[in-house]
């Protein structure tokens, strides 16, 4: 078994030379320990236990662990820092709902994948969800529903002829839609005769 339970513990990084730990691992009682991100070096086949800890907080590496399998018994998280005191509150505070490795409460779009949290317009929303992702709008106010963020919404969506859904057709069988990305790299978009598409990148206009 291994246990972490001396008071002065601040780092249990020194233990890097233990990666297979075949009993429980029981970090408790350590008054100075902030940091358990370590753990993730560590391989357990049975229990963990993270108890009364003052300043540890995030308890998220403790819930990858389990969450990944590699904890084949129990695990108990009590009394420790913020969002940290009980099973309960990690598991409110370290849900992960896109699946990209940043846990809600640090991800600036929550509900899309966006692991290298990009923010073109640094206005706190990501590029992967943001309604103008070059034009800082915090508030993400889109007056008419239709995708396009107030700050950035020109009112020049309609190329060729409308129609009643507000999609752009272009009645070209040779030209396509020119679309400029959030790098400022232009594109030209043609759909080929079996309807795939073909993209071609090209000077911005």
């Amino acid at each position: 078994m291994f246990w972490i339970e001396q008071t002065g513990l601040q780092n249990i990084a020194d233990f890097e030379s233990l990666k297979a730990v075949l009993g429980a691992v029981r970090i408790y009682d350590n008054a100075l320990l902030s940091d358990i991100t370590p753990l993730s070096d560590f391989y357990f086949i049975d229990d963990i236990y993270v108890t009364g800890n003052p300043l540890i907080s995030e308890c998220c590496m403790v819930l990858q662990l389990k969450d990944d399998n590699i904890l084949a018994g129990s695990f108990e998280v009590a009394n420790n820092g913020t969002d940290c005191t009980s099973f309960f509150e990690v598991l409110e505070y370290c849900q992960d709902s896109d699946n990209d490795g940043i846990i809600d409460n640090n991800d600036n779009c929550p509900d899309n994948s966006n692991s290298t949290q990009s923010d073109n317009d640094g206005d706190g929303i990501g590029d992967g969800c943001d309604n103008c992702p070059l034009d800082a709008n915090a508030s993400q106010e889109d007056s008419d529903g239709n995708g396009i963020g107030d700050v950035c919404d020109t009112g020049q969506n309609i190329i060729g002829v409308y129609n009643e859904v507000g999609d752009i057709y272009n009645e070209s069988s040779t030209n396509g839609i020119i679309l400029k990305a959030i790098d400022g790299t232009c594109y030209r978009i043609i759909v080929n005769s079996e309807g795939g598409v073909d993209i071609y990148d090209m000077p911005c206009l």
